[in-house]
């Protein structure tokens, strides 16, 4: 699935499925961001093996990764991946990774609204998503986009650089998300992009 917009700046972004034909261009958008922002991620993803390992689990389909694309290069990655615990049923948890110099434009939102459409079909109720303390900037993106910080768990996860760091978890009911997606669809319909906002 590939949904084309257009972005206030008259830029052409392309929100795309990640596929294992992206290896390596999804390495190089990983190598692209800072040593700080890297470092708290997840994975060890200037590793190309992570990289690999991170798209292959998209395979058995609980796991949704998308990319945005301005031109050839990526400026975002998004996943969300469904809870298969029966006593978390109707959650799902997002991850959103969108470099400094993109996060003021549209490329947040827009991957968002992307998602909401999965979780709507998925019935899905709440969307969380989890953070380290020092990731303020992206904190404030998340809080921006209709989450809130539910609860901080302290020195519960370890950085890159072997650090440990309090957790952050930021919830969002699926009708907050629904507000994002309808702003897209509205900006959409305003002629901003080449879809409808049912359409996607």
């Amino acid at each position: 699935m590939k949904n084309t917009y257009t972005l206030r700046d008259k830029r052409e972004l392309v929100v795309r499925n990640l596929t294992m034909d992206d290896v390596e261009l999804s390495h190089e958008f990983f190598l692209s961001l800072s040593e700080k922002e890297r470092r708290y991620l997840r994975s060890d993803v200037a590793d190309i093996k992570h990289v690999k390992k991170r798209i292959e689990a998209t395979q058995s389909g609980i796991i949704i990764r998308r990319i945005a694309i301005i031109g050839k290069d990526v400026v975002g990655d998004a996943s969300l991946e469904i809870s298969t615990e029966e006593w978390k049923g109707g959650t799902g948890y997002l991850r959103l990774l969108i470099p400094k110099a993109y996060r003021d434009s549209d490329v947040g939102a827009v991957l968002v609204s992307d998602l909401y459409e999965v979780a709507k079909e998925r019935q899905l109720k709440h969307i969380i998503t989890k953070l380290m303390r020092p990731q303020k900037e992206v904190i404030e993106m998340y809080e921006q986009l209709g989450f809130r910080i539910e609860g901080i768990l302290p020195d519960y996860l370890v950085d890159q650089a072997g650090e440990e760091q309090d957790m952050v978890v930021l919830i969002c009911g699926l009708e907050d998300l629904q507000k994002v997606h309808e702003f897209v669809g509205n900006w959409i319909d305003d002629g901003h992009g080449t879809i409808g906002a049912g359409e996607m």
